[in-house]
């Protein structure tokens, strides 16, 4: 399950947190930083952040700029439709 927080997209399996994208939304979606939790780094917990995270773009019309090391690897790689130029 996915949670979105004020500057966070949460995902649970259960109540327990597995992990999380830090974010800023201002006139874009500047994604800091993800972390999943090693137990779950097995589970599919990355993609659906990173799938709630580029519904939130399409959401909110805006474009990501991926501060985040690994991010900004799988969206130059994988979706660089979704990045600031």
């Amino acid at each position: 399950m996915i949670k979105r927080e004020s500057n966070r997209i949460v995902c649970f399996i259960g109540d327990k947190e597995t992990g999380y994208i830090d974010i800023e939304v201002t006139d874009h979606i500047e994604a800091k930083y993800i972390f999943v939790d090693p137990e779950f780094r097995g589970s599919d917990a990355k993609d659906q952040l990173i799938d709630d995270l580029k519904k939130l773009s399409k959401e909110k019309n805006m474009l990501i700029e991926a501060t985040c090391k690994y991010l900004h690897k799988f969206f130059s790689r994988r979706h660089p439709e979704y990045l600031i130029k």
